[in-house]
């Protein structure tokens, strides 16, 4: 997709991709000093992830409820897709008001959440059938 490059000496890298609407899930393939070589997800590709009026009344001190956005808290940023040519074919998500469910090949179905293991492995499972039918 494209080569970073170090910005003269500053231990920055930078590179030009072309203007996309919306943030998408990445990958850098990292060569280190030592010569060990990886792919490495980039904690910055999804931008801000708390919204301009929850920082506004942050500052102002009167936010309600700010144990709901700070600290840490389980979401899936992206990671819980597989697509091809960037059209997603496997998904599984918790979107608010819908509850858990997952989208396989353009149909959405309710999923029941058990374990993070069992979820990795219907998700592994969904994947492996979607690669088989193409």
């Amino acid at each position: 997709m494209a080569t970073l490059v170090e910005r003269e000496g500053t231990g920055f890298f930078e590179a030009l991709l072309a203007r996309r609407r919306n943030p998408f899930d990445y990958r850098l393939n990292v060569r280190w000093s030592d010569g060990h070589e990886g792919l490495q997800g980039d904690p910055y590709r999804y931008g801000p992830l708390i919204g301009e009026q929850d920082l506004y009344y942050l500052g102002e001190g009167s936010h309600l409820r700010p144990f709901e956005i700070l600290g840490a808290h389980p979401m899936t940023l992206g990671d819980g897709a597989y697509a091809i040519d960037g059209v997603r074919v496997v998904g599984f998500d918790n979107e608010r008001g819908k509850g858990d469910h997952c989208h396989v090949r353009g149909v959405e179905r309710r999923y029941t959440f058990v374990s993070v293991e069992r979820l990795i492995e219907d998700f592994i499972a969904a994947v492996d059938a979607a690669r088989n039918k193409r």
